[in-house]
This record gives structure tokens, sequence and C-alpha cells, in this order.
């Protein structure tokens, strides 16, 4: 599996996310991104200030790749899945279109909770492109059970080409269980899995994921788009 001419599984990969609220914001961390550790790069497009029409994204993203050359994960991410702001799922599939169209990412994160029919469409419309489908859950509350979390997973890996699946810990039990269960499922499935606890207690799914079957992690810039993210350099020294 690769997101543009980067393989997933031969080693951590280290992604960094973008979260300027304007143009100006996202193309100084473009350049630092470009400059930085980081393997990929995530495009938070729920972090703008103000919903944009297609065509201004469009342009943003332009502009973004004239600064920063490593392959692209788009991102809406949903209030409901801790993201910044709300989308309708009529909105969410004409911006992804949009991009794919353009040639703007060679990724799509797309979120598991929305209907069949879309997560359907969005796939069939990125593998037109040739870009793979991230599909992702995000329980910044707690950590499920370990039956609950690992059939997430397979839910996940199955409706995307990777599976990604982030959780907030609130005892060391639950980190565990979310390592244990990424070691159960990544043994199980040929897709590839994100996986991570946040906060300061998940830090060390971070930095050793690899060893359980995560294929990749994220580090942060300036700021950090989920709690417990460490700087991308920092991180990429760690992992070595």
């Amino acid at each position: 599996m690769k997101i543009g001419e980067v393989h997933l599984g031969t080693t951590t990969r280290l992604i960094v996310p973008l979260v300027g609220k304007n143009q100006a914001e996202l193309l100084r961390e473009a350049k630092l991104a470009q400059q930085s550790a980081a393997d990929l790069v995530e495009w938070r497009l729920d972090h703008l200030a103000t919903v944009l029409g297609l065509a201004q994204t469009v342009a943003i993203g332009r502009q973004l790749r004239s600064q920063c050359t490593k392959p692209l994960i788009a991102t809406f991410r949903t209030l409901a899945e801790g993201g910044e702001q709300a989308i309708s799922a009529e909105d969410y599939v004409a911006l992804y279109r949009g991009l794919l169209d353009e040639g703007l990412c060679e990724a799509l994160d797309v979120e598991g909770h929305w209907p069949d029919e879309v997560k359907s469409t969005l796939r069939k419309l990125a593998h037109q492109h040739g870009v793979p489908i991230i599909c992702s859950a995000h329980h910044f509350q707690e950590t499920p059970a370990i039956a609950v979390l690992q059939e997430t997973l397979r839910t996940l890996a199955a409706s995307g080409d990777i599976g990604k699946l982030a959780v907030m810990p609130k005892t060391p039990q639950d980190v565990l269980d979310l390592l244990t269960g990424t070691l159960t499922v990544s043994a199980e499935t040929k897709q590839p899995l994100i996986t991570m606890a946040m906060g300061d207690l998940g830090m060390i799914s971070r930095i050793a994921g690899a060893n359980f079957g995560s294929v990749a992690t994220f580090g942060s810039l300036a700021v950090a788009s989920a709690p417990g993210q460490i700087p991308i350099e920092t991180l990429a020294t760690l992992i070595k």
C-alpha cells in the first residue's frame, strides 16, 4: 500500500498535520512541513476559520502544493469526531470530489460513521483517481472494550484501504488494550492500520505503535491537532 510514493508497512511513517485557519497560516505551515522529518502531510480542512467555497479551497490547495511536495492526506474532521466544524454529507462529498478532480491529495480520510452510501461513493471516486481511503474513527472520551475496539478496527479496515483508530485512555490498561487490539487485527488483515491512544497517558503508542502493527504516527509542527501529539522532530528521533 502506498500514499503517493510513500510505502506503508516498511517502516514507521511520520505524518504532520496542517491546521492553519487561513491561507497565510497554511502556507507558512506547509513550508515547515516540507523541511520537516515528516513523510506525509495531512491537511485539516476543518480548521479553516470560515467555510470557503470549493473554488477558494482548491485555490488554497494549489498554493499549498507549491510550498510542500510531500504526499497530502485530505481530512475534514467533523465535530462529532473531535474536529472544528460540522458539515453535511452532500458538502463533504462535494469537497472531496473537488480535491480529487484537481489532483490535490494522495489520500482521503473518510470517517467511518458516515452512511455506507457516502463511504462507497467516496471510495469509488478516490479509486478512480488512484487515491486510497483512510477510514477513521475517533473516541475522544474513552477507550472501548478490547472486543469492541478490535471489531471497530476490522470494520474500518474493510471499509477503506487503511484503517485508522484513535482512542482516549483513562488507565494504562486502556493503552495496552489499544496496542493489543492493533496487534491482533494487524495479523488478520492485509490493510494497513494506523492507531493511537491520545493524551499524555497514550504517548507511548505514538512512539512504539509500529511494534504492534501501526504503520504511521502523527507528530505536530507548532500546534497539535490532537491531545498528546509529539513535536515531529522529537518524534523522528524517538522512533529511530
